[in-house]
């Protein structure tokens, strides 16, 4: 009776399943976000050879991979050699899944887009499955700025073949459900690329360290597209509050303690994790507390026949 109550689709324990799921698969993308961090850079396969001890050159064992417990096991020292592992890479495993399940309570579970309730309570599935293309996309994202960042902080050029793939999964959602993120206004997209790009051109003017002007407009106009024009002043003014910041800290200091992409990795998380909270608190006056009870499947059940495009704030 338990277990069936555990594994019901719609029962109160299926959004913390999947939850632990969803935060599983971003610890793997994590893993994976290290082979790109450390290949991409040095013109390397990020898919041969496999994985291996950059000392002594030995694969790394299929059970010795795993996300952030194979480290802890292993204390943090190569199993063949015993060469230190930097602790940078269970960091990011971590970083990662704690994206991937911060992004499913904001815009999954807060977003109403589970298909059980969909398919029982009312809203359309359709509408689901665009929030899920969100998370997607919002996910991509973030990861692809993590990398971003990290790449820059070890002082290495950062390629600008590394939001290809993020770009194509953006004309991909548009071609699917081309709602998510105010895809079906090209006026909306326009203006959310032109902003992105008059952000790119002042950051390139003022920044301490800049990446190059087409460096700029390649990340920012991708971040515009994933988020819409309206998100998009939110990282407006996060980037601009950071690189004023670092032209200050560089007068007293001569030198900037945070890479320049880390701004605009805070100014889009910023962006996403403010749009879905706020909007439930403002549709829901009756009952404003139950914004805050992302896990709690009564309240996601009563609410979610009562919202009608949940996609509408992303325009």
């Amino acid at each position: 009776m338990l277990l069936g109550q555990v594994f019901q689709p719609t029962g109160p324990w299926a959004p913390w399943l999947l939850g632990l799921w969803v935060t599983a698969i971003g610890a793997c993308i994590g893993s994976f976000l290290n082979v790109v961090i450390y290949r991409v850079p040095a013109g390397l396969s990020i898919v041969r050879p496999a994985s291996r001890c950059p000392r002594c050159l030995h694969p790394i064992r299929g059970f010795d991979n795993v996300p952030i417990l194979s480290w802890l096991v292993l204390r943090g020292r190569c199993r063949d050699c015993g060469a230190a592992i930097s602790a940078r890479y269970p960091l990011v495993e971590a970083a990662v899944a704690s994206l991937f399940a911060i992004l499913f309570a904001v815009e999954i579970v807060a977003g109403h887009a589970d298909i059980w309730v969909a398919l029982a309570e009312g809203p359309s599935v359709v509408q689901a499955a665009e929030r899920w293309c969100l998370f997607a996309l919002h996910s991509w994202l973030l990861t692809t700025l993590l990398a971003a960042v990290i790449i820059e902080s070890d002082r290495q050029r950062i390629p600008l073949r590394l939001f290809a793939p993020l770009l194509l999964v953006r004309v991909l959602t548009l071609a699917i459900f081309p709602r998510v993120a105010g895809g079906d206004d090209p006026l909306a997209l326009l203006g959310a690329s032109a902003l992105g790009g008059t952000l790119a051109w002042l950051s390139h003017r003022t920044a301490v360290r800049s990446i190059g002007l087409r460096g700029w407009m390649v990340v920012l106009v991708a971040v515009a597209l994933a988020v819409g024009w309206q998100s998009m002043l939110i990282v407006t003014f996060v980037v601009a509050g950071g690189l004023a910041f670092a032209r200050i800290e560089y007068h007293w200091r001569s030198r900037s303690s945070l890479p320049v992409l880390a701004w605009v990795f805070a100014g889009t998380l910023a962006a996403i994790l403010g749009r879905v909270p706020v909007r439930g608190y403002l549709e829901s006056p009756r009952q404003p507390q139950t914004s805050l009870h992302v896990f709690d499947a009564a309240a996601h059940c009563q609410r979610a026949s009562s919202v009608s495009s949940p996609l509408e704030y992303s325009r």
